[in-house]
């Protein structure tokens, strides 16, 4: 479902005109801003802050627009706002000017993937952290953003997530009428984090929480955007059989979590087979050969580290081993089970061991990469097959 654009609120006109006057109201934003104008708006009036906290550090996700970061520097003066963004670029700063006023508003900013990078950001080191309209895009694991939301938070401090309701009355009428209930769902060009890969419904974030340990401070649901189409029959026909709170159904979730010293809990059931930390690891692999070299055996070491969950064992039906794919240079997969590595012995979550292999050379002289991983057997491989923890070229000459 596409958002029609919303007709300009009387309050935002203002606003709007603050935005433009700082150079961030472009023609091409202006839009998207008049459709989520009220959204920003019940965000903002979501924060607050415990008295003695005068100059709070926000962190805010996704903020690269600046377009919500003016708003809450108005809304909060005296706080310090850092943004992470997804961008291609190094730690810098952004920043807006109006010439008018003299204004300048300056944040550091700090690119990382928030579903699988370590944010680079000290422990307990803010007051707030918001994502707004980010959850839905995430491929891979949303609880390694509440997980290291909870980490750079203050005991106290707020993580305020915003994000479309698929239980919202809108999206269950549409399914109903074979139409797509989430908002935002087609294939798009930027990406694979430019579509809406998955949307949740109220419960399912408030069960994100209840994993990282965070206290339920607010889980609400409002209609922020204009309506799409009017739901009274379905509300009138189905709305005695449908389970939950009618303030539950409306079109975007607010929920503000606060952090406690809680430790996490088990992975949501409801949205994971198993919990994805369980198969990470670190390898690093030296080649004893030159990386050109006659047909043959390769001698090398491969140094692993369990950083995942479970105890790599050697034997029975679902031990753990290392093994080397072969590729391409420009990573077209040969084999993928190319050859297999056996453990020295049983290695704990944290352990590290080094490994010494020799692994026959391909058959045909070339250039090629050995790319290696863990593999828990009968189970998965660690890595998607796509990404590997590390790779080495090889030319193998002819004999």
């Amino acid at each position: 479902m596409l958002d029609p654009v919303a007709p300009v609120p009387d309050d935002a006109t203002a606003v709007m005109q603050r935005l433009t006057a700082f150079g961030l109201l472009t023609e091409d934003a202006r839009p998207y801003f008049q459709t989520h104008f009220e959204r920003y708006q019940t965000t903002l009036n979501l924060i607050n802050f415990p008295e003695g906290i005068p100059n709070p550090r926000i962190l805010e996700l996704g903020g690269g627009t600046l377009l919500f970061t003016l708003l809450l520097k108005d809304r909060f003066p005296g706080a310090e706002i850092v943004i992470g963004t997804f961008d291609d670029e190094e730690t810098t700063e952004r920043c807006a000017h109006n010439p008018q006023t003299g204004e300048t508003l300056a944040c550091q900013a700090h690119c990382f993937n928030i579903e699988q990078d370590e944010w680079p950001l000290p422990d307990a080191s803010f007051d707030l952290v918001i994502s707004m309209e980010m959850l839905e895009h995430l491929l891979l694991d949303p609880c390694h953003v509440f997980r290291e939301a909870k980490r750079i938070l203050r005991t106290g401090g707020r993580f305020l997530v915003t994000t479309p309701n698929i239980a919202c009355y809108e999206s269950v009428k549409s399914l109903l009428n074979l139409e797509t209930p989430y908002r935002f769902g087609i294939y798009s060009q930027f990406g694979p984090y430019g579509r809406h890969n998955r949307e949740y419904t109220p419960i399912e974030v408030a069960e994100l929480g209840e994993y990282a340990g965070f206290d339920e401070d607010v889980l609400v649901t409002h209609d922020v955007y204009p309506i799409s189409q009017d739901t009274s029959d379905l509300r009138a026909n189905f709305g005695a059989h449908l389970r939950g709170p009618d303030e539950l159904r409306h079109q975007n979730i607010f929920y503000v979590g606060r952090k406690t010293d809680r430790p996490f809990g088990p992975y949501p059931s409801s949205l994971y087979t198993e919990d994805p930390h369980l198969h990470r690891a670190r390898i690093a692999v030296t080649l004893h050969d030159e990386t050109s070299l006659a047909l043959g055996d390769i001698h090398g070491e491969a140094l692993v580290t369990n950083l995942g969950g479970y105890t790599w064992t050697t034997a029975g039906e679902g031990y753990t081993r290392l093994r080397i794919a072969l590729a391409a240079l420009n990573g077209t997969l040969i084999k993928r089970d190319f050859h297999g590595i056996r453990l020295p012995g049983p290695i704990e979550p944290g352990q590290q061991a080094s490994i010494p292999f020799v692994v026959a050379a391909p058959r045909q002289a070339g250039d090629y990469q050995f790319c290696f991983d863990m593999v828990h057997e009968n189970v998965c491989w660690f890595s998607d097959g796509r990404t590997w923890p590390q790779s080495i070229a090889v030319r193998v000459n002819p004999a």
